[in-house]
Formats: structure tokens, C-alpha cells, sequence
């Protein structure tokens, strides 16, 4: 930034400057090099703004869904909104620590006595301090789902584990007394006994029920 110029570096289209200049092009660029930095600079912070809003939405969406019919494809997806959560937050720390820097230093195009400037940082400053809070709020949500879902998937595997030891449990002694009366030994004395089907039918009973 000079005093007649302002370049900006970009790598691909950057929408919220070609909605700036759409809108207000002709009266923008008869302001100062530093007035239209602090303003490209805050409708780019608004569209990122308006972004986020909307994603709130689908998020809250998303977690009905999980609530009502959780599996692994919806984790997916809030594993992917996290990691770009986390990304967008690191940036947004950074923008955060440049318009502090901004409020609190005077530089040689950023006149900070004028209050039309002045102002205009504060701004700028606030609508970052928001977009951070935002990433990093959504970014907890996101996490709290993660965590909801390994709960209830745990509480579920849990129960699943119970009916499966109980089961284990009545048939693992029965399974062992088939077993040993199952094999050809021509000498096994209870099988001659008279009550000795009886007698069999104790332990197989008393494995059910305790």
C-alpha cells in the first residue's frame, strides 16, 4: 500500500472484492489507498461472515440426523467440517493478531487520529474477532457430536456385549456337559444309573437360572 496504490494478491477470484467494486467501484476508489484496504478488508470479512451463518444451519441439520439415525458417513462429514474448521480458525487467528496490531500501532498510511479511520479499523477488527469465534465455536459443536455418537455407539456395543455374555453364559455349560456325555466311552457308569438323565438335567437347569 502506498499513497495513491493498493495491490492485493490473490490466487484465484476473489468474490467479496468483485461484489465491493460491483456495488461500489466509482465511489470506493475516490477514497484513500488505506480506506479501501479497510474495506475490502471488511466485506471479505463479512462474506466469510454470511458463510459461516449458513453453515450453522446445515450444521444443526446434520445433527438431527445423527440424533435420529447416527452411522458412519455423517461422522465423515463432521470429521471433514472439523479439519476445515480447524483450518479456517488458524487463518482467522492470524487476520486477528494483524487488526490488534492495526488498533494498537500507528503506521504511515493507517492515520489512527482520524476517527473515520479509526473507526474503520475497529471494525475490520471486530468482524475477525467474530469469525474467530464463530470457527472455533462451531469447530466444539462439531466435536461434541464426534464425542455424542462414540457414546452412544459404545452404550450400544455395551448392551450388545451383555446379551451376548448371557448367552455365553447358559450355553457354555450346557455345551461342556453335551460335550463330555457326547463322547463314545464304553464304560461310563451314570448312564446305567436310573435317575442318572435326571441327575443330568440339574446342572443344565441350575446354569439357566443363575
Amino acid at each position: 500500500m502506498g499513497e495513491r496504490l493498493l495491490v492485493t494478491l490473490h490466487p484465484g477470484q476473489a468474490l467479496s472484492i468483485e461484489r465491493l467494486f460491483n456495488e461500489h467501484g466509482k465511489a470506493l476508489l475516490a477514497h484513500s489507498p488505506e480506506h479501501v484496504a479497510l474495506r475490502v478488508m471488511y466485506i471479505s470479512a463479512g462474506f466469510y461472515i454470511d458463510s459461516l451463518l449458513e453453515f450453522e444451519t446445515a450444521l444443526s441439520d446434520l445433527e438431527d440426523e445423527l440424533l435420529e439415525a447416527g452411522n458412519d458417513v455423517l461422522m465423515r462429514k463432521i470429521i471433514t467440517y472439523r479439519s476445515r474448521l480447524v483450518k479456517m480458525r488458524r487463518i482467522f487467528s492470524y487476520h486477528q493478531g494483524i487488526t490488534q496490531e492495526l488498533t494498537a500501532y500507528d503506521y504511515e498510511h493507517l492515520p489512527r487520529e482520524q476517527s473515520e479511520t479509526l473507526h474503520a479499523i475497529n471494525d475490520v477488527a471486530e468482524r475477525f474477532e467474530r469469525l474467530y469465534t464463530l470457527t472455533q465455536m462451531y469447530y466444539d459443536i462439531c466435536g461434541d457430536l464426534v464425542d455424542g455418537y462414540i457414546s452412544i455407539s459404545s452404550h450400544q456395543l455395551n448392551i450388545t456385549m451383555r446379551v451376548l455374555t448371557v448367552i455365553t453364559a447358559i450355553f457354555v455349560p450346557l455345551t461342556f456337559i453335551a460335550g463330555v456325555y457326547g463322547m463314545n466311552f464304553e464304560n461310563m457308569p451314570e448312564l446305567r444309573y436310573e435317575y442318572g438323565y435326571f441327575l443330568c438335567w440339574v446342572p443344565c437347569w441350575e446354569s439357566v437360572v443363575y
